[in-house]
């Protein structure tokens, strides 16, 4: 959060502090930092891999398949969103 106040514009900054979120579950605070980070860099395939496992995380299936599917057009090899949409797919009532 230091990093966030002395450098707003650092799209990495805010990529770090939704990864950190996401890590202790703060779900809302996550996307919030993620979407931050995108509409600074636009495409940055972290930024958005990690929204999607928000979206994934927070049972919201719809959002999260297609957070993984842009992933995915921007990096084809994406073993994160692939693994994120084979997991959500198998999942029927999920």
């Amino acid at each position: 959060s230091k990093a966030i106040e002395l450098k707003p514009e650092n799209h990495l900054y805010w990529y770090g502090r939704c990864s950190s979120r996401l890590f202790v579950n703060k779900l809302k605070e996550a996307e919030g930092d993620c979407l931050k980070a995108l509409a600074l860099k636009p495409g940055y395939v972290p930024a958005l891999s990690s929204l999607g496992r928000v979206y994934e995380d927070g049972k919201q299936k719809q959002k999260a398949l297609e957070t993984y599917r842009k992933v995915l057009e921007l990096d084809p090899g994406n073993k994160d969103a692939k693994s994120g949409i084979d997991f959500l797919t198998s999942q029927p009532g999920r």
